[in-house]
Protein backbone atom coordinates (compact mmCIF):
# COMPACT_ATOMS: atom_id res chain seq x y z
CA UNK A 1 0.00 0.00 0.00
CA UNK A 2 3.20 2.34 0.62
CA UNK A 3 3.27 2.37 -3.05
CA UNK A 4 0.47 3.73 -3.59
CA UNK A 5 0.00 6.11 -1.15
CA UNK A 6 3.15 7.54 -2.34
CA UNK A 7 2.02 8.52 -5.80
CA UNK A 8 -1.13 9.44 -5.00
CA UNK A 9 0.74 12.06 -2.32
CA UNK A 10 2.99 13.09 -5.27
CA UNK A 11 0.03 13.54 -7.39
CA UNK A 12 -2.08 15.32 -4.57
CA UNK A 13 1.41 17.46 -4.26
CA UNK A 14 1.30 18.38 -8.46
CA UNK A 15 -2.48 19.33 -8.15
CA UNK A 16 -1.61 21.65 -5.36
CA UNK A 17 0.86 23.22 -7.39
CA UNK A 18 -0.55 23.40 -10.30
CA UNK A 19 -3.84 24.92 -8.42
CA UNK A 20 -1.32 27.37 -6.99
CA UNK A 21 0.15 28.36 -10.26
CA UNK A 22 -3.27 28.54 -12.38
CA UNK A 23 -4.21 31.16 -9.37
CA UNK A 24 -0.73 32.73 -9.16
CA UNK A 25 -0.59 32.58 -5.73
CA UNK A 26 2.72 32.62 -4.39
CA UNK A 27 6.04 31.14 -6.24
CA UNK A 28 7.54 30.08 -3.14
CA UNK A 29 4.47 28.04 -2.33
CA UNK A 30 4.16 26.50 -6.45
CA UNK A 31 8.03 25.41 -5.39
CA UNK A 32 7.07 23.83 -2.05
CA UNK A 33 4.54 21.44 -3.78
CA UNK A 34 7.08 20.62 -6.42
CA UNK A 35 9.67 19.76 -3.76
CA UNK A 36 7.48 17.64 -1.78
CA UNK A 37 5.67 15.98 -5.11
CA UNK A 38 9.02 14.79 -6.10
CA UNK A 39 10.44 13.86 -2.18
CA UNK A 40 7.54 11.99 -2.04
CA UNK A 41 7.76 9.53 -4.79
CA UNK A 42 10.43 9.08 -8.04
CA UNK A 43 7.98 10.04 -10.46
CA UNK A 44 7.45 12.81 -8.58
CA UNK A 45 10.32 14.61 -10.45
CA UNK A 46 8.16 15.21 -13.50
CA UNK A 47 5.91 17.47 -11.95
CA UNK A 48 8.69 20.16 -11.76
CA UNK A 49 8.84 20.27 -15.80
CA UNK A 50 4.72 20.10 -16.13
CA UNK A 51 4.29 22.72 -13.27
CA UNK A 52 7.04 24.95 -15.16
CA UNK A 53 5.33 24.59 -18.67
CA UNK A 54 2.18 26.75 -17.20
CA UNK A 55 4.74 29.56 -16.95
CA UNK A 56 5.87 29.33 -21.12
CA UNK A 57 2.70 28.51 -22.27
CA UNK A 58 -0.39 30.24 -20.30
CA UNK A 59 -2.53 32.69 -21.99
CA UNK A 60 -0.35 35.31 -20.98
CA UNK A 61 2.98 33.31 -21.82
CA UNK A 62 4.91 33.37 -18.25
CA UNK A 63 1.97 34.80 -16.13
CA UNK A 64 2.90 38.24 -16.63
CA UNK A 65 6.67 37.85 -15.43
CA UNK A 66 9.16 39.60 -17.75
CA UNK A 67 11.48 37.51 -20.24
CA UNK A 68 14.04 37.58 -17.14
CA UNK A 69 11.61 36.79 -14.47
CA UNK A 70 9.90 34.05 -16.51
CA UNK A 71 13.19 32.57 -16.19
CA UNK A 72 14.10 32.30 -13.32
CA UNK A 73 10.34 30.98 -11.96
CA UNK A 74 10.93 28.64 -14.02
CA UNK A 75 14.36 27.90 -12.57
CA UNK A 76 13.23 27.94 -9.21
CA UNK A 77 10.06 25.27 -10.17
CA UNK A 78 12.95 22.90 -11.76
CA UNK A 79 15.11 23.24 -8.93
CA UNK A 80 13.10 20.67 -7.16
CA UNK A 81 12.99 18.02 -9.52
CA UNK A 82 16.45 18.48 -11.04
CA UNK A 83 17.66 17.92 -7.47
CA UNK A 84 15.74 14.88 -6.88
CA UNK A 85 16.53 13.37 -10.37
CA UNK A 86 20.30 13.58 -10.01
CA UNK A 87 19.83 11.76 -6.35
CA UNK A 88 18.03 8.90 -7.94
CA UNK A 89 20.27 8.90 -10.64
CA UNK A 90 22.97 8.75 -8.23
CA UNK A 91 22.27 7.09 -5.25
CA UNK A 92 19.60 4.75 -6.02
CA UNK A 93 19.93 1.29 -7.93
CA UNK A 94 17.86 0.23 -10.83
CA UNK A 95 17.05 -0.06 -14.47
CA UNK A 96 18.37 3.21 -15.15
CA UNK A 97 21.72 2.67 -14.10
CA UNK A 98 21.75 -0.39 -16.89
CA UNK A 99 20.02 1.30 -20.26
CA UNK A 100 22.84 1.00 -22.42
CA UNK A 101 21.50 -0.89 -25.08
CA UNK A 102 18.10 -1.38 -23.87
CA UNK A 103 16.85 2.05 -24.37
CA UNK A 104 14.61 0.64 -27.33
CA UNK A 105 12.77 -1.12 -25.23
CA UNK A 106 11.95 1.26 -22.37
CA UNK A 107 11.06 3.53 -25.01
CA UNK A 108 8.71 0.22 -26.67
CA UNK A 109 7.34 0.29 -23.21
CA UNK A 110 7.07 3.19 -22.78
CA UNK A 111 4.59 4.27 -25.43
CA UNK A 112 2.76 0.95 -24.54
CA UNK A 113 1.93 2.34 -21.78
CA UNK A 114 0.88 5.52 -23.04
CA UNK A 115 -1.53 3.86 -25.64
CA UNK A 116 -3.12 1.28 -23.55
CA UNK A 117 -4.17 3.42 -20.30
CA UNK A 118 -6.47 3.97 -19.18
CA UNK A 119 -8.41 2.77 -22.12
CA UNK A 120 -7.46 -0.93 -21.89
CA UNK A 121 -8.83 -1.29 -18.31
CA UNK A 122 -11.75 1.55 -18.36
CA UNK A 123 -13.16 -0.56 -22.01
CA UNK A 124 -12.36 -3.89 -19.91
CA UNK A 125 -10.81 -5.00 -23.33
CA UNK A 126 -9.82 -8.71 -23.72
CA UNK A 127 -6.85 -8.49 -25.93
CA UNK A 128 -3.57 -6.80 -25.21
CA UNK A 129 -2.05 -7.27 -28.53
CA UNK A 130 -0.10 -4.12 -30.93
CA UNK A 131 -3.45 -3.81 -32.87
CA UNK A 132 -5.31 -3.40 -30.03
CA UNK A 133 -2.59 -0.78 -28.21
CA UNK A 134 -2.28 1.08 -31.68
CA UNK A 135 -5.98 1.47 -31.87
CA UNK A 136 -6.06 2.71 -28.12
CA UNK A 137 -3.26 4.88 -28.58
CA UNK A 138 -5.16 6.54 -31.48
CA UNK A 139 -8.79 6.81 -30.07
CA UNK A 140 -6.46 8.84 -27.18
CA UNK A 141 -4.30 10.76 -29.60
CA UNK A 142 -8.18 12.04 -31.27
CA UNK A 143 -9.39 12.77 -27.69
CA UNK A 144 -6.40 14.97 -26.63
CA UNK A 145 -6.20 16.81 -30.39
CA UNK A 146 -10.25 17.07 -30.09
CA UNK A 147 -9.86 18.71 -26.06
CA UNK A 148 -7.11 20.83 -27.24
CA UNK A 149 -8.69 22.19 -30.39
CA UNK A 150 -12.00 22.64 -27.91
CA UNK A 151 -10.43 24.42 -24.57
CA UNK A 152 -8.79 28.02 -24.37
CA UNK A 153 -7.76 29.75 -21.37
CA UNK A 154 -6.71 28.53 -18.28
CA UNK A 155 -8.41 25.15 -19.06
CA UNK A 156 -6.49 24.63 -21.96
CA UNK A 157 -2.89 25.48 -19.72
CA UNK A 158 -3.96 23.11 -17.56
CA UNK A 159 -5.16 19.76 -20.23
CA UNK A 160 -1.45 20.57 -21.58
CA UNK A 161 -0.09 20.09 -17.81
CA UNK A 162 -1.82 16.80 -17.38
CA UNK A 163 -0.68 15.72 -20.94
CA UNK A 164 2.87 16.53 -20.28
CA UNK A 165 2.36 14.51 -16.80
CA UNK A 166 1.12 11.70 -19.19
CA UNK A 167 3.95 11.37 -21.31
CA UNK A 168 6.87 12.06 -18.51
CA UNK A 169 5.02 9.48 -16.54
CA UNK A 170 5.04 7.22 -19.51
CA UNK A 171 8.70 7.78 -20.06
CA UNK A 172 9.73 7.33 -16.53
CA UNK A 173 7.55 3.91 -16.31
CA UNK A 174 9.17 2.94 -19.70
CA UNK A 175 12.84 3.67 -18.09
CA UNK A 176 12.33 1.64 -15.11
CA UNK A 177 10.74 -1.56 -16.76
Amino acid sequence: WSVQGSAVLSVTFMLLAMDAGLGRRGLWRQVAWVALSALSFSRGVVTGPVVALSYLLGPKPGGGYGARSRTQVVAALLLPSVAVAALITLLATGNHQHLKGHWGNAAIFGIWYLCANPSHTLFSVESFGWHTVVLLGLLKMALVVWSLARSTGRLRVLFLMLVAFELGNAALLGIGR
